[in-house]
């Protein structure tokens, strides 16, 4: 059985602990000179170092596209119907900072919700969209606003 020492950590190990890279252009597979473990570890370690960084760096790319990425999300829950980036904040506009369900005040954090939910054949039309807080939104999970009002309030409307 071929071996081969780790340079990171310095232990002899079968050829099997240490990954294989194929290059094209050197028409060719080798081993890198360090163990899977010490590659994990140092993936590890690099997480960790940057993760301050990468998680302000979200926040930052949020607050400075927050439309587009709440229309990105939206978009992705389904394939049916679409809505555009205008119409989204006139929606928003005319909520007045109010949640739909609840009526509180949202303080600029909202969320979109689909009346009728994606699961139950829903679609991204502008008509089945609410503007309502993100505590309604998680409450409410797949239920019609039908029944989510009636839930909430004893009526639905």
């Amino acid at each position: 059985m071929e071996r081969k020492t780790c340079c990171r950590c310095g232990h002899s190990m079968p050829i099997e602990c240490f990954h294989e890279v194929y290059y094209k252009n050197r028409g060719k597979a080798y081993r890198l000179g360090h163990c899977k473990e010490c590659a994990n570890q140092a993936s590890r370690d690099n997480y960790a170092k940057y993760r301050e960084r990468r998680l302000q760096s979200k926040k930052d790319h949020y607050s400075n596209n927050p439309w587009r990425i709440r229309l990105g999300a939206l978009l992705a829950r389904c394939s049916e119907g679409y809505v555009e980036l205008n119409e989204l904040q006139a929606m928003v506009e005319a909520a007045g900072d109010r949640c739909c369900y609840c009526g509180q005040s949202m303080n600029g954090s909202f969320t979109f919700d689909h009346a009728l939910p994606v699961s139950l054949g829903g679609t991204n039309d502008p008509e089945n969209l609410r503007v309502c807080c993100l505590s309604c939104n998680s409450k409410k999970g797949n239920k019609t606003e039908y029944t989510y009002r009636i839930e909430l309030n004893g009526a639905p409307f």
